[in-house]
């Protein structure tokens, strides 16, 4: 059974690695910003090989939740992991009292408009050359969902 739980503090450098074998092109991290970036990890019982992982930031000022990096290592795609990980930052935020969250992706990264949309996220707004380091580089699309009132 696949389990998320927060990110251990040793953690970070596997995450950096999961980051970049889903994203070659994009610069690297460093462990440290996935710190600095609350992150889940998903992994068969709590341990071994990280499966995914996804971040988030909140501004308390806003009640703001933007979701952040969400990666699923290629052999563990199609199992679930990412909508669990999105399931599971919602909870967080609405537990907060979270009143918006805020993703960003591209419109050929299908599988994530179509996770986005199954929870509720509406596309809101063009943001032009957001993914400059894709191959080829893509224009974002930011995605809006309401949370608590």
């Amino acid at each position: 059974m696949i389990l998320i739980r927060p990110m251990r503090f040793t953690e970070g450098g596997e995450c950096a690695d999961l980051a970049f074998t889903c994203h070659p092109g994009w610069p690297g991290r460093t462990g440290l910003w996935y710190i600095a970036n609350p992150t889940l990890v998903a992994q068969e019982d709590g341990v071994g090989v990280i499966r995914g992982h996804a971040s988030f930031t909140i501004d308390a000022t806003t009640n703001i939740m933007h979701l952040r990096d969400t990666c699923v290592h290629p052999d563990s795609r199609r199992l679930g992991i990412a909508r669990d990980l999105m399931e599971e930052r919602l909870d967080i935020g609405v537990a907060l009292g979270i009143r918006t969250f805020i993703g960003c992706t591209w419109a050929d990264n299908t599988p994530m408009v179509r996770l986005l949309g199954t929870f509720g996220f509406h596309a809101c707004q063009p943001a032009p050359r957001y993914f400059k380091d894709n191959d080829p580089p893509a224009d974002g699309i930011i995605y809006v969902k309401a949370g608590q009132a």
